[in-house]
């Protein structure tokens, strides 16, 4: 299991320009992931690909349905949209993933996704309002504006990496004992 900034470049992608752009960014996304950090096997590439396309266009349909301009205009106008957008998508990353997770070890889909994925819906839900500032902040303000706010991009993932190596930690000391 490997925690992303993906999500968050698609996220202000689908903000800024739309399902398409989501799409373009999740597309990029699968084909780095398929070489780095290791070369995967090409069903398991073809599987990101894929479910990455579906949770960019359906996220992305989300947010219009909802609302949602694109480009984003308006931070509070535009952040209920953007949840649900958020929401939509990680529904649907999380549940392909322990889908195939759950047929390829065999164990039951929802205890694969309560140990995977369900702690992780603050940390979609968090990218998406970050992602809603970010969009802003690039309409008013141009790519100076997006870097100098760029750092707070990371917090969330920093935060997940941690809050992962911490668990990590504990099931090994767990096993020892």
């Amino acid at each position: 299991n490997s925690i992303s900034m993906a999500y968050a470049l698609a996220f202000i992608a689908l903000l800024t320009s739309g399902p398409e752009g989501a799409v373009l960014v999740n597309l990029v996304s699968a084909f780095v992931h398929a070489v780095y950090p290791k070369r995967r096997p090409w069903f398991k590439v073809l599987f990101n690909v894929g479910a990455l396309t579906i949770a960019g266009i359906v996220s992305g349909f989300v947010y219009l349905a909802a609302g949602g301009a694109v480009p984003a205009s308006d931070l509070v106008g535009d952040i209920g949209p953007a949840l649900l957008a958020g929401l939509a998508y990680f529904l649907l990353n999380s549940t392909t993933v322990s889908l195939a997770m759950s047929l390829s070890t065999g164990q039951r889909f929802l205890a694969v996704w309560n140990a995977n994925h369900r702690w992780l819906l603050l940390h979609y839900l968090a990218l998406a309002v970050i992602g809603i500032a970010m969009a802003t902040v690039f309409r008013t303000s141009g790519l100076a504006g997006m870097l100098i706010f760029s750092p707070v991009l990371a917090m969330p993932w920093i935060a997940a990496k941690m809050y992962v190596k911490k668990t990590r930690e504990v099931q090994q000391r767990n096993v020892q004992l």
